[in-house]
């Protein structure tokens, strides 16, 4: 069932997407706010996000290998070698799952729970092993980045110029990312995919 709340800003109704949506930006006033029971508390103003050729914008209805979604968010994080954009997607049965973009590349992913401890990105490096909810993953990148923009509704609790660390690594074929955002750490599973496999109905 779908929630609407009051922007704590101008006062506008904001519809929320999903019932995990953790924060959303107001489509009026461009305020975002965390959003909690009893409403939401604002957190600043949105960053625009300037877009070179990206794959996505917010509202884009259209299928992925298949399946049909919609893109309700985005996160866009900056590090030391450019920036990657984080897609949410929300498709009809309510299940969720977030599409990367990074330098030309696309990868979908789902969020899974952590089970257990994971390595910190400082204490590995790139070409190394770590153990992630019980697979053996490779490392291929690891480093910090922070929050550079963030629009539409998100589920996980970010906000703008927070840092993070990062893992991304492959095991048994899937892809693995690792975000350490605080105290809390997302594992997102999934696979790369073609441009092909991402079909636009308004495109």
């Amino acid at each position: 069932m779908k929630r609407t709340i009051q922007c704590p800003s101008c006062g506008s109704p904001v519809e929320l997407a999903h019932i995990n949506i953790a924060v959303a930006t107001c489509p009026y006033c461009e305020t975002v706010s965390a959003v909690h029971r009893e409403g939401a508390d604002p957190m600043g103003k949105s960053a625009t996000l300037i877009d070179f050729m990206a794959a996505l914008k917010i509202g884009d209805i259209g299928t992925v290998k298949g399946r049909r979604f919609q893109v309700m968010g985005r996160v866009r994080y900056e590090y030391a070698d450019g920036y990657w954009d984080e897609w949410y997607l929300v498709h009809p049965d309510g299940t969720e799952s977030w599409l990367e973009e990074d330098e030309g590349e696309l990868t979908l992913v789902g969020e899974v729970p952590v089970i257990g401890t994971v390595t910190a990105p400082e204490s590995v490096r790139a070409g190394e092993s770590v153990q992630v909810n019980g697979k053996s993953v490779y490392v291929v990148e690891r480093g910090r980045a922070r929050v550079a923009g963030l629009e539409g509704q998100v589920p996980n609790t970010v906000r703008l110029g927070q840092e993070l660390g990062y893992i991304d690594g492959t095991s048994n074929g899937q892809s693995y990312m690792v975000e350490f955002l605080g105290e809390k750490i997302h594992c997102f599973v999934g696979e790369q995919i073609d441009f092909d496999a991402l079909v636009l109905e308004n495109s």
